[in-house]
């Protein structure tokens, strides 16, 4: 269901064609799109809020990212300089945008959050007043009567499916169909605590608690496999993948495993402790949502930025 007045009214949004970075590393090049620290790591960000909810798109040309779950901003691969960043109007500073996914077919999914009310939304990049609601947060499902309180985490699957992190259960739901929507439940054996999508747009990488491997959901097939079994010895946790590579963050570093020949390349992290990690669609890449602990002025207060990772 579509509600015009209120979403003109909720969607227009601040279109920053600037870097909207502030600035607490002196001396800072405002007029340039290279990193503010060239590392390593690689410092792509300086936000005075926190940069978190880290994704590409599915061409890997930019890297979606939430500041303080109000903004959605848009970072173009190997920049330091978001081409775009939506922002709710000063009129709606009490709201906020977060968990964004974009789809092939260029819509995005993000959640709304406006006061009491949360929504899940979806619109086309090219007229974001042009929103569907896709499901309310709390919600109830239809067929088990489970209430869900949070989401955590949207995903596009192949076909423009919206897989939904609620709480620790995956629902799949076509947001261009009938409402009451259909929320489609996976049977997973284990609850959900991370989501992402793989490359292809046909398979969702998952882990579960208490699980030491990373699995994957085939929607063409509906099976469930391991795509990698980290072992008695596990020690990860963010993982991320890309292609035939694994990303997992361990204490002090980050892994990348080549899946196909078994090489594994330790790529150290420094003084960063990761909350969060995303890779490029080719795994040529890997971004962390980080706070860096070392002593370099950090901003006040210190916060979450990102940070390119690469062997």
């Amino acid at each position: 269901m579509r509600r015009p007045g209120l979403i003109l009214t909720l969607f227009l949004a601040v279109l920053c064609v600037v870097a909207c970075h502030t600035e607490p590393f002196p001396p800072i090049n405002a007029g340039t799109d290279q990193p503010f620290d060239p590392g390593p790591p690689v410092r792509l960000t300086a936000n005075t809020g926190t940069d978190e909810e880290i994704s590409f798109s599915p061409d890997g040309r930019d890297l979606l990212y939430t500041m303080s779950q109000v903004c959605v901003a848009f970072l173009p691969a190997h920049k330091a300089r978001d081409s775009q960043v939506l922002c709710p109007p000063p009129m709606q500073s009490s709201g906020g945008y977060s968990h964004p996914a974009l789809s092939g077919t260029h819509r995005l999914a993000f959640q709304l959050s406006q006061g009491n009310y949360k929504t899940v939304m979806v619109a086309p990049l090219a007229d974001l007043r042009d929103t569907t609601e896709v499901v309310p947060v709390p919600f109830v499902t239809t067929v088990d009567g489970i209430l869900h309180l949070t989401i955590t985490r949207l995903a596009w699957l192949r076909g423009d499916t919206l897989a939904i992190l609620a709480d620790s259960a995956v629902y799949l739901t076509d947001p261009a169909g009938s409402r009451p929507r259909v929320l489609v439940r996976l049977p997973l054996p284990g609850a959900v605590y991370a989501m992402q999508p793989g490359p292809s747009g046909s398979v969702l990488y998952l882990r579960l608690a208490g699980d030491t491997r990373v699995l994957a959901w085939d929607k063409a097939t509906g099976g469930l496999t391991t795509f990698h079994d980290f072992g008695a010895a596990d020690r990860s946790g963010q993982v991320a993948v890309g292609a035939s590579y694994l990303a997992a963050a361990i204490p002090g570093a980050v892994l990348r495993i080549n899946l196909v020949n078994g090489r594994t390349d330790t790529v150290p992290t420094f003084n960063l402790v990761i909350a969060e990690l995303a890779m490029t669609p080719d795994g040529s890449d890997i971004i962390a949502s980080a706070v860096d602990t070392s002593g370099l002025p950090p901003p006040q207060p210190r916060t979450t930025d990102l940070f390119r990772l690469n062997p």
